[in-house]
């Protein structure tokens, strides 16, 4: 194995990692979103209080739920594909259409992170605030931006490690089986 495949494996390993690690933050954040949530509905309906701010802590709670997700998902294979045409090629050139379709895709993160960035850099700079909590919003810009760079590493490394098995030694290329996904 070449330096190269080794410096493109452990990048990957250590993409997968930090991926998994912000998905676990995503997952506990939901899970504090849903008590919020339930707790904030059982206080309107039996005592006819509501939680101060709990719409706002929802709104960017979930903001940072989906950013944080992305990369975990990409790295699963759990985004929405389509390959009718795709599943009647030879291995080689699904490989190809895949890689092509991840570049695009890539080129397309990396706007989005940037304009995340300086979306954060502004709010940071008007020093914009919650309207009820007055907290401020710049930090769930920033872990926005987070989710979509991390979005963009995991891209990278999936581009990186197609070129690899297209241009490896190992020229023939199993398919993966993939099990049938269910949308519930």
């Amino acid at each position: 194995m070449s330096i190269i495949t080794k410096c493109i494996r452990v990048a990957t390993n250590v993409i997968t990692k930090m991926s998994s690690f912000c998905n676990g933050i995503s997952m506990t954040l939901t899970m504090f979103m849903m008590f919020l949530m339930t707790t904030d509905i059982v206080l309107r309906i039996f005592f006819k209080e509501a939680i101060l701010g709990a719409f706002e802590i929802t709104e960017v709670t979930f903001l940072s739920i989906v950013s944080l997700s992305f990369a975990r998902a990409q790295v699963d294979k759990r985004h929405i594909h389509v390959d009718v045409l795709v599943s009647h090629m030879p291995p080689k050139m699904k490989i190809i259409i895949t890689t092509l379709c991840e570049i695009c895709v890539m080129v397309f993160v990396c706007l989005c992170a940037y304009t995340q960035y300086v979306q954060t850099l502004a709010v940071m700079a008007s020093n914009k605030k919650s309207t009820v909590l007055i907290f401020p919003l710049w930090p769930f810009q920033l872990v926005a931006a987070i989710g979509m760079t991390m979005l963009f590493l995991v891209l990278v490394t999936d581009v990186l490690n197609n070129l690899l098995s297209l241009l490896g030694p190992k020229a023939q290329l199993e398919e993966k089986k993939e099990e049938p996904q269910t949308i519930v």
